[in-house]
């Protein structure tokens, strides 16, 4: 099944154990997790939970989710916009982590991939993240991919990625079986990354029989996992957890967490602008706009009078936490007046909002040097 609208099964049921089955009470983590994915929704951002329903907002459980590659920056950015923490980007391009919430109290970790790729020594890359969206299903307000989508990549993710099937993944493969239908672009990637004899049938019959055994074998003999050590392993104490609470502190410090105030000026002077460029770095922010030409006078008047002032070729204003630089590309700079329109029809409205929204294709090295001479 293919279509370029998710599909709606109905309304989301809350996972046992995470809310009682009943709606999210204010201020927990499911309830957090909740009004950000509602919020990325509302703003046009594509993703799905790759595994894990039944742990939704548990204490100590990370969300898995697959997001569109071009709509990552985005995503980043209502990560800041929620006061949540980015991971470093330069670390792992394609799989980063988000944490929701505040330095103190639940929070929410995101573990977000851009590519459906397994083994971290072999790197199988399947190319199947745009096939995987356009067949997601929509429950109330989460989505999923779908049924037989979320079995291959949990058997994968077991097989290569961990060489092991844990009581929860078990769970998840032997309740998707029944609902199984034939994936020729999972089962030709299958073919690809396995050994003959291990053609996809056989990987379904092993399920079916609940063979955990064999199909981790199989995993270490293709793509054999070296177990980390313990101390970077540990939830609370080890190297890993320790960094993140470091990292998530000297963010916040540096304001690197928090969103443009051009935002609000922007959105107030109901002018389209796409933000094709963001940099930031303690204390400044630059963003770097693309607007249409009659557009311009009014959006410059209206930062203006919100206490912008025009230093260097940017609008410049000092803040509680640094300086804000605002350009602007215009549509008659970019390499043909179409280009322009089309960065602006399809930006995102991020956060709800409807003139000051976010380009798809933005981001350091990307969007700009696409749309600029």
């Amino acid at each position: 099944m293919t279509a370029t609208e998710p599909t709606s099964t109905g309304a989301l049921s809350p996972p046992t154990g995470a809310s009682g089955g009943v709606t999210p009470a204010e201020g927990t983590p499911l309830k957090l997790l909740e009004d950000f994915l509602v919020t990325c929704n509302v703003s046009g951002i594509r993703w799905a939970l790759l595994r894990g329903r039944a742990t939704l907002g548990l204490p100590g459980r990370d969300v898995d989710l697959l997001v569109s590659r071009a709509h990552q920056p985005a995503f980043a950015e209502l990560v800041r916009e929620f006061g949540g923490v980015v991971s470093p980007g330069r670390l792992h391009p394609s799989h980063r982590s988000y944490r929701l919430g505040g330095p103190r109290g639940d929070g929410v970790v995101l573990d977000v991939v851009t590519r459906l790729q397994y083994s971290r020594r072999l790197r199988f890359e399947s190319g199947l993240e745009e096939a995987c969206l356009d067949r997601r299903v929509a429950d109330g307000w989460l989505y999923e991919l779908s049924p037989s989508d979320r079995f291959w990549t949990v058997l994968l993710h077991c097989v290569l990625d961990k060489n092991r099937v844990t009581e929860r993944r078990a769970r998840e493969l032997t309740e998707a079986l029944p609902r199984l239908q034939r994936s020729e672009d999972f089962e030709q990637f299958v073919g690809r990354v396995l050994p003959s004899d291990w053609p996809p049938q056989r990987l379904v019959e092993c399920v079916a029989r609940t063979d955990w055994e064999q199909l981790e074998a199989l995993g270490r003999s293709v793509a054999p996992v070296v177990a980390r050590p313990s101390a970077r392993r540990h939830p609370v104490v080890g190297l890993d957890a320790v960094a993140a609470r470091v990292h998530g502190r000297l963010w916040r410090a540096a304001g690197l967490c928090r969103t443009a105030r051009a935002a609000r000026v922007l959105e107030a002077a109901r002018r389209p602008a796409a933000v094709v460029d963001v940099r930031r770095r303690p204390g400044l922010i630059s963003l770097r706009l693309m607007v249409s030409d009659v557009d311009r006078a009014p959006i410059e008047a209206a930062l203006e009078s919100a206490g912008y002032r025009r230093i260097r070729g940017a609008w410049t204003r000092l803040t509680q936490s640094g300086l804000e630089r605002v350009g602007f590309l215009a549509i008659d700079e970019t390499e043909g007046t179409t280009t322009g329109h089309d960065v602006l029809a399809t930006s995102l409205p991020l956060g709800g909002r409807t003139y000051f929204r976010w380009a798809v294709e933005q981001g350091p090295g990307r969007g700009l040097r696409k749309v600029a001479r």
